[in-house]
């Protein structure tokens, strides 16, 4: 009871100071636009809302990333910072994903699906400037780009890369994440 006291008084006060609060609570089933939704219906409400707490945010001094503030907004954004870096940091990994979309390959293979490849280490940002940040792929001999997923195999894969080891041997499950295939290596080895 006193959660949502606390998150109605809040609110109140963002709405007194003129800025849009992009709150969530999945406990209470509550949604980016303060409406009460399900939890499968959240993440689509957060991410409609972001882009209009974003324009919001702007008019107010505040934007997503920035550290401006106007003195109406300015006891707001202070409560919701977290928020604000939340709704950001989901904004930019769906970015991402979109960029490596653009790049990679479609895996012809389902989900969950062993596969055994060989190919060349190949970073996203480094080698193909084409992803603002680094992402990792296995360019096969075919020209293909799959973009792997980023656990401790792909990071010694990497440092092996800086050490001039490039062509690799993978054996990785198939996994989908942001809407693209990824493949999961659970073990490698240097050719």
């Amino acid at each position: 009871m006193f959660k949502k006291t606390a998150m109605i008084a809040l609110a109140a006060v963002v709405v007194a100071a003129g800025a849009v609060v992009v709150l969530g609570d999945a406990g209470n089933a509550s949604a980016c636009d303060g409406k009460t939704k399900s939890a499968a219906a959240q993440a689509s409400a957060c991410t409609k809302t972001a882009s209009a707490a974003k324009v919001s945010a702007a008019s107010t001094g505040t934007a997503c990333g920035s550290k401006t503030k106007t003195a109406g907004a300015s006891a707001a954004c202070s409560k919701t910072a977290q928020a604000q870096s939340a709704c950001c940091a989901s904004m930019a990994k769906q970015a991402h994903y979109t960029q490596v979309k653009k790049v990679a390959d479609n895996i012809p293979y389902r989900v969950n699906t062993r596969v055994v490849m060989t190919g060349t280490y190949t970073c996203g940002s480094c080698d193909l400037d084409a992803t603002e940040k680094c992402q990792a792929f296995l360019k096969t001999a075919d020209g293909q780009l799959y973009p792997l997923q980023h656990n401790i195999n792909v990071k010694s894969m990497y440092k092996l890369h800086k050490a001039g080891e490039n062509k690799f041997e993978v054996t990785a499950r198939v996994a989908k994440e942001g809407g693209a295939k990824y493949l999961d290596v659970t073990h490698y080895s240097a050719l």
